[in-house]
Order: C-alpha cells, then structure tokens, then sequence
C-alpha cells in the first residue's frame, strides 16, 4: 500500500470517525433531549416538545382564566378543569363529572399513566408532557397540573417546587405550595403521561 493510499485510508477514517461524533451530538446531545431522529428526516424532537410545551401552557392559562371554572355557590371545578386540560393534551380516558378523588383513582391504575415524584411530574411537564399534582382527602380532593415553568423556592415547603394550574377557591398559576399545605406534602401524588 503506498503512501498515498494509507493517507487517504487514514483521512477517511478521520471522516467516518467526525460524522458518527456529530450525528450522535444531533441525536443525544448534552442534556439528553435528541434534535432530530434521523439524519435527513426532517422531523426534530426538539420542535415537537416546544409545541407540546406551548401548548400545555396555553390549556392551563385558558383553565384558569374560564369563568366556566370560577369557584361559586362553595364549588369548584378543579376536576372539570383538568379534563378540560387533559382531552386538550390528547388524553380521553376521564368520563363526564369525575370529582377529583375519582380522577386520581382512574390515572393510579389507567394504562399510559405513570404514579411518579412531583420533581420528575415538574421535568415531564417542562418537556412538555401532561402531569398532575393531586391530594386525595375528604370529602373531596384535589388536582392540577404541573405547568412547564421553572422551579420557584417555597418558605413553607424550605424547597424549590413546581407551579401549578389551579383551579380550586382560588385560580391562577402558582406554586405547588400555595395550593397544597406544608402538612400535606407525604400524602401528595404526582402522575405523569408516558409520552406516546
């Protein structure tokens, strides 16, 4: 072989070496959220989650800004708005007036549904997956859903904690403490949508 011929061998195998290094830095970069799925493909993971996301965030704002779902007469409709919430993420499994005790029971054992922490509930929904903080009590629960907005540090909880789209006596985004006493942190639950 002469010199040329393993120049060229050595070249090329710099080249294959640099194109499998970047194709897999376009899939899995730091981080671990993948760009595109196939070289060529034109779809890119990245621009689905970031649809996702806005539209997770635009459900939950329209949630909690519906008079539909204002607290009146002692009720409130966190169960009717998280349907609302999840049928708008794509989710159909929750049958008309299921009260909030009955949603957690149905998403605890419904296929697709994963019972998680409210840290990685709080990840998925920043990924732009459907999740829920729910409190099972007496004679009602309660639920909502994790919106994809950064951590904030909780005084009464001592901890960083996701925000929520409330509906309850009172609506709005705010953090998991606000609607959720310090006292009642062991019996939360956190459900997440496996991503389909």
């Amino acid at each position: 072989m002469s010199r040329e011929d393993k120049l060229t061998e050595i070249l090329a195998s710099l080249a294959k070496w640099a194109y499998d290094h970047l194709l897999k830095q376009l899939i899995t970069p730091e981080g671990g959220v993948g760009v595109v799925e196939t070289v060529g493909s034109g779809y890119s993971v990245e621009e689905d989650r970031m649809v996702q996301i806005e539209r997770l965030r635009m459900l939950g704002m329209e949630a909690v800004g519906n008079p539909v779902f204002a607290p009146r007469d002692g009720k409130t409709h966190c169960n009717r708005s998280s349907k609302f919430i999840a049928e708008g993420m794509g989710y159909y499994g929750l049958p008309v007036n299921t009260l909030a005790n009955d949603f957690i029971a149905i998403l605890a054992i419904a296929p697709g549904w994963v019972e998680d922490t409210i840290d990685r509930a709080h990840k998925a929904a920043m990924r732009g997956q459907l999740a829920f903080v729910c409190l099972e009590d007496h004679p009602h629960g309660h639920i909502a859903a994790v919106a994809p907005e950064p951590m904030e540090f909780s005084g009464s909880w001592g901890v960083e904690v996701p925000l929520l789209f409330n509906v309850g006596r009172e609506n709005g985004l705010m953090k998991a403490s606000k609607v959720y006493r310090a006292a009642s942190i062991p019996s939360l639950r956190a459900f997440v949508r496996e991503e389909v």
